[in-house]
């Protein structure tokens, strides 16, 4: 008897618990709307291969470079990016002020926000930096293939491109990098990209080799 009372409190408490569950996702009225309105968190940071410069010669390497930068203060940012919860899962994208609309599928893990593209993409890379190298974030399906050096490509690479979020209370907020990768023969500019900046990747650098990152993050409510 005494399990049997056993089995109906624990029964009676799973009741109660799936209840307010079911009663705290029934508050969430969708569609629910964000909106991008500034940029945050500048920095700029300057690596050598396996260092990273500080102070004087810092400076004189970003005094030298940072023209080759957008101006964030000038960046129209306002509107630009809005993203529709549809429900938990879906998100609808729109960009750049158009008509058009793209919808994603809303997935998260370890306190990073994925919108995942549903098609697959397949492409080669032939620049000094990967895209798993360089980047902190990869999309939730990703492969990378060696391919001949023949080609004139170091990498094949197949995956679901994703728009990476972070949340902040009741904001979003898009992470975002630009870089310039200089070396003996010339050099790579790179604005905008929506990831944050793997450090490990300036065990790559040759020593000839001077990499500038500036990092920042889109703000959305």
């Amino acid at each position: 008897m005494k399990k049997y009372h056993l089995l109906l409190l624990i029964l009676l408490i799973m009741g109660i618990s799936s209840c307010k569950k079911d009663s705290d996702e029934e508050l969430i009225e969708y569609p629910i709307t964000y909106s991008s309105y500034g940029i945050a968190n500048s920095n700029i940071r300057v690596f050598l291969k396996n260092q990273e410069l500080t102070s004087t010669l810092k400076e004189q390497v970003i005094n030298r470079q940072i023209k080759y930068l957008p101006s964030l203060e000038e960046m129209e940012i306002t509107g630009k990016f809005i993203a529709t919860y549809i429900s938990a899962d879906t998100v609808e994208l729109k960009f750049d002020f158009s008509t058009g609309k793209e919808i994603r599928i809303v997935a998260e893990e370890s306190d990073l926000i994925y919108w995942e593209r549903q098609d697959t993409a397949e492409f080669t890379n032939s620049s000094f930096f990967h895209f798993g190298d360089l980047f902190k974030y990869l999309p939730l399906y990703y492969e990378e293939f060696d391919v001949p050096w023949a080609t004139g490509y170091s990498k094949k690479v197949k995956g679901k491109e994703c728009y990476y979020v972070i949340r902040d209370k009741k904001k979003l907020m898009l992470p975002m990098l630009d870089y310039i990768y200089k070396n003996e023969i010339g050099a790579v500019i790179v604005t905008e990209i929506n990831n944050s900046f793997n450090e490990s990747s300036i065990a790559e650098l040759n020593l000839n080799d001077t990499l500038l990152i500036r990092e920042y993050v889109i703000e959305l409510e």
